[in-house]
């Protein structure tokens, strides 16, 4: 039923002589060629002589401020122009001119609300019979 495990019974393993860990390491790469080789020296382009540039000096201005009507303050709720009908099932974000009214929903998404309807109403019917 029990066997007892005696040290005699164990044999230790046969160790490789240990090798040194960091043997003398041989140079991996050869010879460095020159990567550029010796070019002659360039000159630099020749620039063709330009006419020194003259600064343009600004017309003289009247320096009166420009008179501004007197505007009443705006209400930042109301829009600067008027919003105009637009057609529905045209491109783009809803509420917007030119742009649908409704917004894009998937099938999925549909799907999932009807699915989620049915859950909460089956709920809704094992709750009440529970209670009653």
């Amino acid at each position: 039923m029990g066997y007892v495990f005696k040290a005699e019974n164990y044999k230790k393993p046969n160790n490789p002589p240990e090798e040194p860990k960091n043997p003398p390491e041989e140079p991996k790469n050869p010879p460095e060629e020159p990567k550029n080789p010796p070019e002659e020296p360039k000159e630099p382009p020749e620039k063709p002589e330009e006419p020194p540039e003259k600064p343009e000096e600004p017309p003289e201005k009247p320096e009166e401020p420009p008179e501004k009507p007197e505007e009443p303050p705006k209400n930042p709720e109301e829009p600067d122009e008027p919003i105009e009908p637009h057609e529905p099932n045209q491109p783009g974000y809803p509420g917007r001119p030119g742009e649908p009214n409704l917004p894009k929903t998937g099938v999925k998404s549909e799907m999932m609300n009807i699915w989620l309807g049915i859950i909460m109403l089956l709920g809704l019917c094992v709750f009440k019979k529970k209670c009653m």
